[in-house]
């Protein structure tokens, strides 16, 4: 493994609950990992108050959290590489939110995306069906034209995403720098005009009949399919 020359750290910094102070208290600074770009140092560095030369504190309103940075050489470059640190027993670390909270609700909010974008493929294949028998033309010439008119949204969700934003970006008061956020929401928000437009495009100006089955299927024999391998592989 390759190692770390522990002098060339010039300030480490803490996360911290607003109402704390930044006093430096002795054993409590074990830097036991250090990430730089693409490099990780498993090391054991220990600080003491007789190395710190300076303390810095700031309070990060956006974050409701307060920084802590203790300066242990008076030299300091704004060409710095600032490196991620893990400190033994998680202490300094800064986590907002619960993760198994946003990961459920996100499955969950997910399933039912996924339900309403399958009902309304279906909707949409029958219409389609419906209109290619209407004008004498075929579906995989309409399946063609879809899978096409896919491509296009990537192309033009990127550069909204990339230049686009509400201010959701966020300034770290540990490194002192802004920390760019991605912002959906443009693009969300175009998604919706269309679907509207869509909708009101088809309700009132197509005319549309999508024949149903003869024999309505029970819920049991709607999924027997699942049974079969040969569709699932």
């Amino acid at each position: 493994s390759e190692s770390f020359d522990s002098r060339s750290i010039v300030w480490f910094g803490k996360y911290k609950n607003v109402s704390s102070i930044c006093d430096f208290e002795n054993g409590d600074t074990i830097i036991k990992e250090i990430e730089c770009k693409d490099r990780v140092f498993n090391v054991d560095i220990t600080f003491k108050e007789e190395d710190i030369k300076k303390t810095l504190n700031d309070n990060c309103t956006y974050l409701g959290i307060q920084t802590c940075k203790y300066f242990v050489q008076d030299i300091y470059s704004m060409e710095s590489l600032i490196c991620n640190v893990k400190f033994e027993k998680e202490n300094g670390n800064f986590e907002k939110g619960s993760h198994s909270l946003t990961l459920w609700v996100f499955f969950t909010l997910r399933i039912l995306l996924m339900v309403v974008i399958n009902t309304g493929f279906n909707i949409s294949d029958g219409a389609a069906s419906t209109i290619t028998l209407k004008e004498h033309s075929t579906y995989a010439l309409v399946f063609f034209v879809g899978k096409v008119g896919g491509l296009f949204p990537n192309w033009i969700v990127g550069p909204i995403v990339d230049n686009v934003s509400f201010g959701t970006d966020y300034r770290n008061c540990l490194t002192d720098s802004v920390v760019a956020v991605n912002d959906f929401k443009v693009p969300f928000f175009i998604q919706d005009a269309i679907l509207i437009i869509v909708i009101i495009f088809a309700f009132f100006f197509l005319d549309i009949e999508i024949k149903k089955p003869e024999k309505k299927l029970s819920i049991k024999e709607e999924f027997t399919w699942l049974l079969n391998p040969a569709p699932i592989g």
